[in-house]
């Protein structure tokens, strides 16, 4: 996995907030770590309190020590629900988004999204990302899940709508071709001159990738 886009991934979507809050009545901190959940002794000491309802603040160094942290209790919980080896065998970019549900939803959670995971085992990604979608987690973040949903089923991190891309061999990153609108609309052949311009740079793009 490429773990530097899954961080902006995480960082994207969960957003930090250094004070304990509410988010849909349960109480959270930094990067969506959920302080309703019992905090393992070792995170509990680094961050100097003895349990829980003690932890009011956190500096920024903390928060992402919290994220990185549950980053690899993710993994782990990927690689107990589908298996360390098939897990393995998928693409960077499918277990980005698979460690992404993990950290979001937590194990048991994960564990219950059980027609997904049956059409994840068997290959089947375009009924995997159906699933996801058809689920009250979606529904509460319809936008997250729908990017994670596209980027499963189509095995293309441009679903995620990323600021930046991870293909240090590109000179431009897609992000970069994006038009601005300006004060006034285009006019069709401006438009067309456009589309081919950038025409030209994805297939730059893909000739690059291809011979990686």
């Amino acid at each position: 996995m490429n773990r530097e886009r899954l961080t902006e991934t995480l960082n994207l979507y969960e957003a930090c907030n250094l004070g304990r809050h509410r988010v849909r009545d349960v109480d959270h901190i930094g990067w969506g770590i959920n302080l309703e959940e019992q905090q393992p002794d070792e995170l509990l000491e680094y961050l100097g309190v003895e349990d829980e309802d003690d932890i009011e603040t956190i500096t920024q160094e903390q928060a992402d020590f919290l994220r990185d942290y549950y980053i690899g209790v993710a993994l782990n919980d990927c690689h107990t629900i589908y298996g360390e080896g098939f897990f393995s065998g998928l693409s960077s970019i499918r277990q980005e988004v698979l460690i992404n549900l993990a950290y979001n939803l937590g194990l048991p959670r994960l564990k219950g999204f059980r027609k997904m995971n049956k059409a994840i085992l068997a290959g089947d990604w375009k009924e995997a990302a159906v699933q996801m979608l058809d689920s009250r987690a979606a529904k509460q973040t319809g936008d997250r899940y729908a990017k994670l949903a596209g980027a499963l089923e189509h095995d293309d991190e441009t679903y995620l709508e990323l600021p930046t891309r991870y293909d240090t061999e590109t000179p431009e990153s897609v992000a970069a071709m994006t038009l601005e609108p300006g004060p006034e609309l285009a006019t069709k052949e401006q438009m067309d001159a456009r589309l081919d311009r950038i025409d030209d740079k994805l297939e730059e793009i893909a000739t690059l990738l291809a011979r990686q």
